[in-house]
């Protein structure tokens, strides 16, 4: 399966929208937005990212398994799905939802951007395909991301910051 996101800001997520709490406050100051990424990351609600590039266009691939490719970089997390879909998102519609009761994940414009799994719990590889710091133009896909179902339902390795956001 592969799924496009338009990415103004460098972040990307995977959001379990029916546990996946979004509103902080309509002045949320940026900490403590971050502090509620981390904080739902570890309920297992959400899983983010820094794309190391902003303003593009980002080609995803669900895969069953690590493919040949060459990765970047990567990082594993693990989320819980409770409602058959996990939905990737971006920071815009992340922060939409933060400042607004009213606003949800998915966002309207990006509510076909949905993950079809059984519920329970996915052990998650994300796998950066390019180099953010040369020319990757060319690359067709920029991220894998898989999806391993687990027994295991906790978060056995909590975050304390987005993964490759120094």
């Amino acid at each position: 399966m592969n799924l496009k996101i338009i990415d103004n800001d460098g972040f990307l997520a995977l959001v379990d929208s029916n546990k996946y709490q979004p509103y902080v406050k309509e002045d949320w100051e940026f900490d403590q937005l971050i502090s509620h990424f981390i904080s739902q990351s570890n309920e297992g609600h959400m899983i983010i990212w820094k794309t190391g590039d902003e303003g593009d266009e980002w080609n995803i691939r669900i895969e069953n398994e690590k493919t040949a490719k060459n990765s970047f970089r990567e990082f594993e997390a693990r989320i819980n799905v409770t409602d058959g879909q996990l939905f990737l998102t971006e920071y815009a519609d992340l922060t939409m939802s933060a400042s607004y009761p009213s606003s949800k994940i998915p966002s309207k414009h990006n509510s076909d951007l949905k993950i079809h799994l059984d519920n329970g719990h996915y052990n998650v590889i994300i796998r950066q395909l390019f180099n953010p710091n040369l020319d990757y133009s060319e690359i067709k896909i920029h991220f894998e991301i898989i999806f391993t179902k687990s027994e295991i339902n906790k978060i056995d390795k909590p975050i304390d910051k987005i993964i490759w956001f120094n």
